[in-house]
């Protein structure tokens, strides 16, 4: 009867951490962000104030950890609790302490079937404070691609009913093998696939709802 009781507990603090974005309790919020990242870049998880550090190295790579051919250093703090998530049901909070550019990616279906068929990029910022309250908030990439996708600029509102989604991606700047292992939904980036240069950022109040 213990046990089971035990079990419960976990099931609750579980399910509560999954619908805030965050696992607390036994699982702790540095244990929804897996390390996606390409070449020698890497993120890491404070759990005293709640801060995303990211740090991309300098000096390029053989070619081939990117789906594009890239040689560069890709910080990607990725997560994968949002899976099946309305698009309009997402929300995230961050202050940026110092000036490299960290952006955010999403994985979304418009279609119902589950597989990723566009990906949303935002780095719109309010001062330090990302918002989704600008009307035309997020860039596109089509799938496979759209060579003119940083050009355009949508709203959230543009894809009714669509969903975020833990899905295979076709996409140059991706990882090598997600096309064939699904990544995360939810992806916090610092640098591209042609990064060289040393770059880091820390984003503190760091909040995904």
């Amino acid at each position: 009867m213990k046990n089971v009781l035990i079990f419960l507990i976990i099931l609750f603090l579980v399910s509560c951490g999954r619908q805030s974005g965050k696992v607390r309790g036994l699982f702790e919020i540095n244990t929804t962000f897996t390390d996606k990242s390409v070449n020698n870049a890497s993120i890491s998880w404070s759990q005293n104030d709640e801060s995303l550090h990211l740090m991309s190295a300098g000096g390029a790579n053989a070619a081939g950890s990117f789906q594009g051919g890239g040689i560069g250093n890709k910080a990607i703090a990725a997560n994968k609790y949002f899976h099946n998530t309305f698009l309009t049901d997402f929300g995230v909070t961050w202050e940026k302490n110092n000036s490299a550019s960290v952006y955010l990616n999403l994985l979304i279906d418009t279609t119902g079937d589950k597989v990723a068929d566009h990906v949303l990029v935002y780095d719109e910022y309010v001062g330090q404070v990302l918002s989704f309250d600008n009307t035309k908030s997020f860039k596109i990439v089509c799938m496979p691609d759209c060579v003119n996708w940083h050009n355009t600029y949508y709203n959230i509102n543009d894809f009714p009913g669509a969903k975020i989604v833990n899905s295979t991606i076709q996409d140059g700047g991706m990882p090598a093998d997600a096309l064939t292992k699904a990544m995360p939904g939810v992806l916090v980036i610092l640098g591209d696939s042609s990064t060289t240069v040393v770059l880091e950022s820390t984003l503190s109040n760091f909040s995904l709802q």
